[in-house]
């Protein structure tokens, strides 16, 4: 079960002083919880696809307080929690670009390429 989405307000630097670069995009199998702590929210980089070694995996980070309106899989922090307590963290794939937001395509990352996956969650009323 997804416990918790986590975009939250950062300026234009993250905690550690890292900024919203070229050298920050990277392909999505590659996101650590680093990346993550730093920029909640990613975006697929499908306008950079044409810069020789970038395909349509890439992604690169919003500089965001909320996850925007009007977006199409948004890739945001999340932490999963399990029946028997246990506590992970990774990412959620977003949509808001309907007028129910969908949650789906859940990833635990913990080193090792590690994925879990639930069903897609429909959410009527989240922006209200």
């Amino acid at each position: 079960m997804v416990h918790g989405i986590r975009a939250f307000v950062l300026g234009e630097f993250a905690e550690d002083g890292v900024k919203i670069t070229t050298s920050t995009r990277k392909p999505i199998h590659l996101l650590t919880i680093q990346d993550l702590e730093a920029f909640p929210v990613w975006i697929y980089a499908l306008d950079e696809e044409v810069i020789e070694g970038r395909d349509e995996t890439w992604i690169k980070p919003l500089r965001t307080n909320r996850i925007p309106k009007g977006a199409y899989s948004l890739t945001v922090a999340a932490d999963f929690a399990t029946a028997s307590g246990s506590a992970f963290r990774g990412f959620v794939e977003v949509t808001t670009a309907a007028k129910e937001v969908e949650i789906c395509q859940g990833v635990v990352i913990d080193g090792r390429e590690s994925y879990l996956s639930f069903r897609t969650l429909s959410l009527t009323g989240f922006w209200n």
